[in-house]
């Protein structure tokens, strides 16, 4: 009985990253990094010597974390610049912040998320899952690429989830004002960043 308990837990935990990389002198941009995965991955790269630039729209939550995460990972150079997803105006400013402070970008890794919420508007006028899920990482993106391409080899990391698989993308209807549910807005959102993310591979391949 003890080692079934084991086993079940052994598998609830997920694999684990057995490699051993160090990432000094590696920069990192991880979006929605104050908790969940993006906590643990900032986490995990901070470890192993990295320079963490954390976002979120919390300032204060996201002061505390890195300062958490300083001790927890020995390591000082991890650091917070607000930016609210759900603004392009944010999105602009941050990568201005951060380009003040950085020459060079090794990973930029897209993992805030929202999801199943009711339909909401942005001050930009797009609806909020697709906004925060793809067009603010979609702008991000290309805000950075010189950067990146300067800094290469360097990689972008777009967390998805199964239900892009089910997505539809309303080109006739981008907003989904005619027949919004939760699950339709998510899954548009993140069908539009797997086929954003093969896109741009393509273009980037031989560069």
């Amino acid at each position: 009985m003890i080692f079934l308990i084991f086993l079940f837990r052994q598998y609830m935990r997920g694999a684990r990253c057995m490699t051993d990389l160090k990432l000094t002198g590696k920069v990192a941009i991880i979006t929605g990094g104050t908790k969940g995965i993006g906590k643990w991955t900032a986490l995990d790269m901070a470890k192993r010597g990295a320079r963490i630039y954390i976002c979120g729209k919390d300032k204060e939550e996201g002061e505390k974390c890195i300062e958490e995460m300083r001790t927890t990972a020995k390591n000082e150079s991890i650091f917070f610049i607000p930016c609210d997803l759900r603004s392009f105006k944010a999105v602009r400013e941050f990568v201005e912040a951060f380009k003040k402070k950085e020459t060079t970008l090794h990973y930029l890794i897209h993992n805030a998320a929202v999801m199943m919420c009711p339909r909401e508007v942005t001050e930009d006028n797009f609806e909020s899952q697709f906004q925060v899920n793809f067009l603010s990482p979609f702008l991000m993106t290309h805000l950075l690429l010189d950067i990146l391409k300067s800094s290469k080899p360097s990689r972008i990391i777009n967390l998805v989830a199964p239900a892009y698989s089910l997505g539809e993308i309303k080109w006739d209807d981008i907003n989904l004002e005619k027949d919004y549910t939760t699950s339709a807005g998510f899954g548009q959102s993140k069908l539009a960043l797997v086929l954003f993310g093969i896109n741009l591979a393509v273009r980037l391949e031989s560069k």
